[in-house]
């Protein structure tokens, strides 16, 4: 079995996903046995990878999927011990790769391995993983603040960020529900989330690996207008915020926090309605899907080998 599968899904801005494959290959140690695939989610995009990185594995979709369904099928297609799930936006460093393994390897219940996304300026944090609030409002860990030292520890985090996570074969199968180690109700957004607190339940841990470094452009981010982000986008992320609390959250905590819930649900329901109606347009589809959410749920408390306690801790 490799050492390592890495799984990208194409989007239409061929020249980064060039620039992410070159920094993959330029930066892979000799050593290291690894493979990359790329999917073709209906962008057009196989000739010109086939041209420029004919190494890679190309998976060409007939019809058009979420994030979820496709790197569901990378997983299962590909022999990986660890599987790395990469945006094409994004542009690794040298010893990337060594540290994430590093971090992995070093502790045989770590998970998932989330490393130090930059933004382009090379200086400022885009991601060193996640922060989840009382609220259950999540937020990456460090964004907008300048790297001077503040997150150079390895240490655990709640959860990882999806641009980059590396995962190891062992908890995406542990953590498998339904047959989906991503669940597929998500087209868009949270799917990290989900991923790394189903894991936790599990007793996995979510590390932080600083000396993995990488650039992240990102296409949605705090500082850029909300308009300019597709609508049926922001809804997933509306939608799919609460479908993870109803598959992961225990019952106890949701009691424990809920002041500062309903503080953060009056606050968001005054924003929607002034300034996105739209979203109500997302509560059909949480309700739609709300039966296969609740038997997940049933699923993964069934299983759960972390108790309330020991979550609870992360909500800051």
């Amino acid at each position: 079995m490799l050492e390592l599968s890495i799984s990208i899904v194409a989007t239409d801005e061929r020249e980064s996903l060039i620039k992410c494959l070159d920094s993959l290959f330029n930066n892979a140690p000799a050593s290291m046995d690894f493979d990359v695939h790329v999917v073709d989610n209906m962008n057009n995009i196989s000739d010109h990878v086939k041209e420029k990185h004919p190494e890679v594995k190309l998976i060409k979709n007939k019809r058009r999927m979420g994030f979820a369904e496709n790197h569901n099928n990378v997983i299962r297609q590909s022999s990986g011990n660890n599987v790395l799930i990469m945006n094409p936006d994004v542009f690794i460093k040298k010893g990337f790769f060594a540290e994430l393994l590093r971090v992995m390897e070093a502790d045989s219940s770590a998970g998932i391995v989330t490393p130090k996304l930059l933004m382009p300026d090379g200086r400022t944090f885009d991601s060193t993983g996640h922060i989840i609030y009382k609220s259950r409002r999540t937020v990456d860990r460090g964004q907008g603040k300048e790297d001077r030292g503040l997150y150079d520890k390895t240490e655990e985090v709640f959860s990882a960020c999806g641009a980059a996570m590396l995962c190891r074969r062992e908890m995406l199968e542990d953590v498998k529900l339904m047959g989906e180690y991503f669940d597929e109700s998500f087209q868009l957004y949270k799917e990290d989330l989900d991923l790394s607190w189903r894991a936790r339940l599990r007793g996995w841990k979510v590390m932080y690996a600083p000396d993995a470094t990488a650039i992240h452009l990102r296409g949605w981010s705090p500082d850029k207008p909300r308009n300019k982000v597709p609508l049926w986008i922001r809804r997933e992320s509306f939608k799919n915020r609460y479908l993870t609390m109803i598959k992961n959250d225990h019952l106890i905590n949701v009691l424990r926090d809920l002041p500062f819930i309903l503080w953060h649900e009056i606050k968001a329901l005054v924003y929607v309605i002034f300034r996105e109606p739209h979203l109500f347009l997302a509560w059909p589809q949480i309700v739609m899907q709300l039966p296969k959410t609740l038997r997940k749920r049933a699923e993964i408390m069934k299983r759960a080998t972390v108790g309330a306690e020991q979550i609870r801790k992360w909500f800051v």
